[in-house]
């Protein structure tokens, strides 16, 4: 194995992944901040970012058991159908 690991490709795949994070890391945080704006409540505000961080928590495990033990390719497959649903549900209308 006399393969690099931080080549052009791979540095690409993390700034991606790392810009994607902090993207929704920013977006969870200006939800909350939004509603706390409006409703001016804190208990509601600390509400939105817990149940926005719960699903986070929780499947994270899961989708690395799922990772180790399945196919690449059909794992791939499903993440790129789970995110593609919403948009098309989007655009039909």
């Amino acid at each position: 194995m006399t393969q690099k690991l931080f080549t052009k490709n791979f540095i690409l795949l993390i700034l991606g992944q790392l810009t994607s994070l902090f993207g929704n890391f920013i977006l969870k945080l200006a939800l909350s901040m939004y509603v706390l704006e409006v409703t001016g409540s804190a208990a509601i505000f600390a509400g939105i970012l817990s149940v926005a961080t719960i699903p986070t928590i929780i499947l994270s495990p899961l989708g690395g058991v799922l990772a180790d033990r399945a196919d690449r390719r059909n794992v791939q497959q499903m993440n790129m159908s789970v995110i593609r649903e919403p948009d098309a549900k989007t655009q039909s209308r």
